[in-house]
């Protein structure tokens, strides 16, 4: 595929991405957290506030609220990333009140509540996050405070976050739907971080062995995947001899795991999890080449 056709379909995939995102944040919020009577932080927090006490609606309150970070955000995100996070703050707010209907979607039981609040507006976070955008708020604003004070951006969060929570104890919360806000708060950054984890995610594997190059002529004509010679030297016995760097697909393993112990079954090898993986075969095909010969290993220099 052309360099301009993956850039344009790259660039497509990610605002789908962020639209989908800002639709799940805004029926979570709707669904759970409005619903229910719950709380949020950040510039989500304020508007909430806003909206219980004075009516005033969330999703254009948030919008509001961000137009004068988007302002001064501009040099701390820089173009691209502040573009996105325009796009997703202002579909989120939309979206926020297309989706009223569901503030009727009540639950007695508030930890339900809290639990799928968390799940639904942190897929919704990670989606957005994971495109290269934000939905403003908080982030933005430990941003600028970073920018202009020195103070670490994930402290600044959490303290704007914590000053939101108790405004909104001070103001409409009782302290049983503040803990189950936390219960909220806390799973959906577990699922915020799931959700950039699993971005791509395969196995990556160091193998350790004598018949390293006849296991990376199966792994290029079996799997069709890439192989790296890395030159190693053994601590104990000072030979010299070279190691096989592999990344597969999860489902690739255990294939893999068959070939290096058909191949050599004292061989050594480590796997380890690879997350957000890019790359031919993984974010992008190639171009129908035929097969790849077998990479040459190392060899092997005389020790001094």
């Amino acid at each position: 595929m052309p360099i301009g056709k993956m850039r344009l379909s790259s660039l497509l995939l990610d605002y789908a991405l962020l639209l989908a995102g800002s639709a799940v944040f805004a029926a979570g919020l709707n669904a759970f957290i409005l619903a229910s009577g719950l709380a949020e932080g950040g510039v989500t927090g304020i508007a909430l506030i806003l909206y219980y006490r004075a009516q005033w609606p969330p999703g254009w309150t948030i919008l509001a609220l961000n137009l004068p970070l988007f302002f001064l955000g501009w040099r701390t995100l820089g173009g691209a990333a502040l573009v996105r996070t325009i796009f997703a703050t202002v579909t989120s707010s939309i979206f926020i009140e297309w989706m009223k209907p569901l503030r009727s979607f009540v639950t007695h039981d508030l930890l339900l509540a809290a639990l799928y609040a968390g799940v639904s507006i942190g897929l919704g976070l990670g989606l957005i996050i994971r495109s290269g955008g934000t939905t403003g708020g908080s982030d933005l604003v430990a941003r600028i405070v970073h920018k202009l004070t020195g103070v670490n951006v994930g402290r600044a969060m959490f303290f704007f976050d914590a000053g939101v929570i108790l405004l909104s104890i001070a103001t409409y919360l009782d302290l049983e739907r503040a803990m189950y806000t936390l219960v909220a708060l806390f799973i959906g950054a577990r699922v915020v971080d799931l959700v950039q984890e699993t971005a791509y995610a395969a196995r990556a594997v160091l193998v350790i062995s004598t018949r390293s190059q006849a296991i990376a002529r199966r792994v290029l004509a079996e799997l069709e995947r890439g192989a790296t010679y890395i030159r190693g030297t053994g601590a104990y016995s000072g030979t010299e001899y070279p190691l096989l760097y592999v990344v597969v697909s999860q489902s690739e393993l255990a294939r893999l795991k068959q070939i290096i112990f058909e191949e050599d079954p004292r061989a050594f090898f480590v796997v380890t999890e690879a997350h957000d993986v890019h790359g031919e075969g993984f974010t992008w095909e190639s171009p129908g080449e035929g097969p790849k010969p077998a990479p040459e290993p190392p060899q092997p220099r005389d020790t001094v």
